[in-house]
């Protein structure tokens, strides 16, 4: 992981879709922690699949707009995009 994370910019983000049981799911995010200064998890989706988003550098984010281009991807790909920014917000109240 420290190679996904050398080769970003300072304001770089990695998204990754982790999927398998709770064990492997916690040691990838283990890897990330130890690689970036912020992973944040999205609730588990649609058969098991969780979203994870590592950032270089703790990132300040506008939900306002988050929640507007969640609703867009919504209704293009019918993805329920909207939990994944309720997800964030949850992460990021508890960070």
């Amino acid at each position: 992981m420290s190679i996904c994370a050398d080769v970003l910019t300072a304001d770089g983000i990695l998204t990754l879709n982790i999927f398998g049981n709770e064990s492997n799911r916690s040691k990838s995010i283990e890897a990330l922690q130890a690689c970036f200064d912020s992973v944040a998890w999205l609730p588990e989706v649609d058969g098991g699949n969780v979203i994870v988003i590592a950032f270089k550098e703790s990132p300040s984010i506008g939900f306002e707009d988050l929640y507007r281009r969640a609703q867009t991807i919504r209704r293009k790909t019918k993805l329920k995009s909207e939990r994944w920014v309720e997800g964030l917000y949850e992460w990021m109240r508890g960070s």
